[in-house]
């Protein structure tokens, strides 16, 4: 059996050079990272728009320089509550980092305005809209609207709260797809909703499935379980946190994940650890499967076990 490849085409995007999707093992998981999210010690006053640049920059050179070291891609997730919040974080973010953005925010009208900042600066090239979902009643206007905008690149957040299996998200796709797909959206993503660590195995076996059947690329946020585990975070223990968030991401990216939420930028150097981890081992897995080593010559196996690779190659 084969539980690596799939018969079904897998559709890739590019987003600002950023390659999202595939067959498993071809291109590695894009991990993304939040700022200015809720609790972020960057912020000196939300309400203002003011936080800590220098901190900011530290941040986004240590994300990048990860990115080069792992060869595991990297985006950056834009969290805010106004528009005039995001004008700044845009702004900031847009000069210091040539790394795809996402504009994440709960309600779909500050979304709106947020995605119409990024076009105003001529971002829309490597902006992701975070997220469609079915929980907005005016679904359809906002679709219409951020199609007007030119809104490229889109997350679609798939839950069902009557069904929280995997076949509650697989449903909520389907209800979701037919109004994106009259919008010829350049990149359409599958966000399949993680509600907790243990049920993130729902989150996983939908992107399984979505990939089977869609070929759209998919992925989730383990950071969302792990950052709210309360039973967990009482112990106290700052090893004992990472090495349940690294596990997380690593078992995420192993399966099937073509993009991940991280969580705040301070978990990047455990989270490309474990990512990168992951991804050399779906290389191998890959590899059993089909003969077929990743061509890539950036990619993490190649890049961290490159005498194992040669050792591969020349015994084929």
């Amino acid at each position: 059996m084969k539980t690596f490849i799939f018969d079904k085409t897998q559709t890739v995007c590019d987003i600002g050079g950023v390659k999202v999707g595939g067959q498993p093992g071809a291109n590695p998981t894009v991990l993304i990272g939040s700022m200015f999210h809720k609790g972020d010690k960057l912020l000196a006053n939300r309400k203002e728009g003011k936080f800590d640049k220098d901190a900011a920059r530290a941040h986004l050179r240590r994300l990048e320089e990860l990115s080069v070291q792992t060869s595991m891609p990297a985006m950056v997730d834009i969290v805010g509550n106004t528009p005039e919040e995001f004008s700044r974080y845009i702004e900031f973010i847009s000069a210091e980092t040539k790394l795809p953005i996402c504009i994440d925010a709960w309600r779909p009208e500050v979304r709106i305005e947020a995605a119409r900042v990024a076009a105003g600066a001529g971002l829309l090239g490597k902006l992701v809209y975070n997220s469609l979902n079915l929980w907005n009643p005016k679904l359809e206007a906002e679709i219409e609207e951020i199609a007007d905008i030119g809104v490229r690149h889109v997350i679609l957040a798939v839950f069902d709260e009557a069904d929280k299996l995997a076949s509650g998200r697989i449903k909520a796709l389907e209800k979701l797809l037919p109004a994106v797909e009259k919008s010829r959206f350049a990149s359409v993503l599958v966000d399949t909703t993680v509600m907790n660590v243990a049920a993130m195995a729902f989150s996983l076996q939908a992107g399984f499935e979505i990939k089977g059947h869609y070929g759209l690329p998919v992925g989730c946020s383990p950071a969302n379980g792990t950052y709210m585990w309360e039973q967990l975070r009482k112990l106290r223990s700052r090893d004992v946190f990472a090495g349940a968030d690294s596990a997380a991401h690593g078992i995420a990216a192993l399966l099937w994940s073509d993009f991940l939420f991280y969580g705040p930028l301070t978990g990047s150097d455990r989270v490309f650890a474990a990512a990168a981890t992951a991804e050399s081992i779906k290389a191998m897995f890959v590899y059993a499967d089909s003969g077929r080593l990743p061509l890539e010559q950036s990619h993490p196996v190649r890049k961290l076990l490159p005498d194992f690779i040669k050792q591969l190659e020349s015994e084929a």
